[in-house]
């Protein structure tokens, strides 16, 4: 059966969890997982039913570049091909045939960021982010699906779930954080809601007359990338939670499509040396809201001084704080700014029902091109009716009478991902130390 797929310019979550269900055909919902987080004894996660993707073989074999060390590492969930990939999406659609909601799902096995090379770029903290992702320690999960037929991808309503998740540790199953999942806590005013690492589905508008990630298109209006998203950080010896990104407007750039693709978008290294991307995305980091938690690994600094002033050794003074250091050209005579934003984000729910985090500044050291205006937002900026600009443009020296001083700072990501088994059922925990 010939197949394709493309992915899409998504929904919420980062570097970024209800229940959705997939199809097993047009009728049965299945999502090519298992019911539940733990799986069932019988196939080690996924229905003992046939014609469940899981307890079929997958093209293949088990792949001795990859990650040795959490279980599975044989059997149907261990690490195979070319990206480490555990449950093959071609099987799933095969086992699938034409429905109305087919599914794939994918966890990325790679992700680095590549436009801050002064502070998340950094050495140190590019084999840290490797080991998260070795060590299953944070899931970054999508679940796609849309209409095929004939084994083609046709036309009509499709979805999407993107977000944060965990690994089901010796299950080779991954599952979508719940509701529940969240620890309320009362240090920081956005950060006391219990369901803030549940990211909802996004519908889609699927063509499959278009290529690349324009054959499957959120629907703006519905699409709640431009609220916040929430993507946990744990200490990497006692699992505890150690810090949140709160980042908007998740979307994918580009990636690697087609038959090539459905199991691995990108491939590790065969010298073992890291990873060949298959795409990249981006998304948006708003100072003052990732201004709240300290980074054990990094002296207690918050996301925000980390991307305007890069790894420093004191962040007591008021040379390195993000709300009242001066704002200077950087790289001129003492200042501490290695970056300044470059991006607006709206900040209020009557603004990102509007419109969504941009680039503002027309001048950007990084020479990203800019759909701003100089006037303020009044209307909604609704691409699928015709919108021709993104929003206002933003002053990064927040010196502007007339513009808004930009507030965001713009994450491009490289990435790989592998196909996965996603669970029907979210899980209410958040990761556990899998490790031997």
């Amino acid at each position: 059966m010939a197949k394709s797929w493309y992915m899409v310019a998504l929904c919420a979550g980062m570097l970024g969890a209800s229940a959705l269900a997939g199809c097993k055909s047009s009728t049965t919902n299945n999502g090519g997982g298992s019911n539940d987080a733990g799986g069932s004894a019988a196939d080690g996660g996924g229905k003992a039913d046939g014609g469940d993707p899981d307890t079929i073989p997958a093209p293949d074999k088990p792949n001795p570049l990859c990650p040795q060390k959490i279980d599975p590492i044989t059997g149907i969930y261990a690490p195979k091909g070319k990206c480490c990939y555990r449950t093959a999406n071609s099987t799933r659609l095969d086992a699938q045939g034409d429905g109305a909601l087919d599914t794939m799902e994918y966890r990325l096995n790679y992700s680095q960021t590549t436009n801050h090379p002064m502070s998340i770029g950094l050495g140190a903290i590019v084999t840290l982010t490797k080991n998260v992702a070795a060590l299953e320690q944070q899931s970054h999960l999508f679940r796609i699906q849309g209409p095929r037929m004939g084994g083609k991808v046709t036309m009509g309503p499709g979805k999407v779930r993107t977000g944060m998740g965990a690994y089901n540790c010796g299950k080779g199953t991954y599952s979508f954080y719940s509701d529940k999942a969240a620890p309320v806590r009362t240090d920081a005013p956005n950060l006391t809601d219990a369901s803030r690492w549940h990211e909802p589905e996004v519908t889609t508008k699927v063509d499959g007359s278009k290529m690349g990630i324009a054959q499957d298109v959120p629907v703006w209006a519905t699409n709640p990338n431009r609220g916040y998203a929430y993507t946990p950080y744990l200490d990497m010896s006692t699992y505890k939670l150690d810090y949140e990104l709160i980042a908007q407007g998740f979307e994918i750039e580009d990636m690697q499509t087609g038959d090539d693709a459905l199991n691995c978008v990108g491939e590790i290294k065969s010298d073992n040396t890291g990873w060949t991307a298959g795409g990249h995305f981006k998304v948006y980091a708003n100072m003052e809201i990732n201004d709240h938690d300290g980074i054990s690994a990094l002296n207690e600094q918050t996301m925000c001084q980390l991307m305007a002033f890069g790894v420093v050794s004191d962040i007591t003074g008021a040379d390195v704080q993000c709300k009242t250091t001066l704002r200077c050209k950087p790289g001129s005579t003492k200042c501490t700014w290695i970056k300044l934003p470059e991006s607006l984000c709206p900040e209020t729910k009557a603004d990102q029902a509007m419109w969504g985090c941009h680039i503002g500044d027309p001048n950007n050291v990084d020479k990203e091109k800019t759909n701003c205006t100089m006037d303020k937002v009044t209307t909604t900026l609704d691409p699928d009716n015709g919108a021709k600009t993104e929003g206002q443009c933003c002053d990064p020296m927040g010196k502007s009478t007339t513009l808004p001083a930009c507030n965001a700072y713009m994450i491009r990501n490289e990435f790989v991902a592998a196909a996965a088994s996603i669970t029907d059922a979210d899980t209410d925990t958040i990761q556990q130390k899998c490790v031997k």
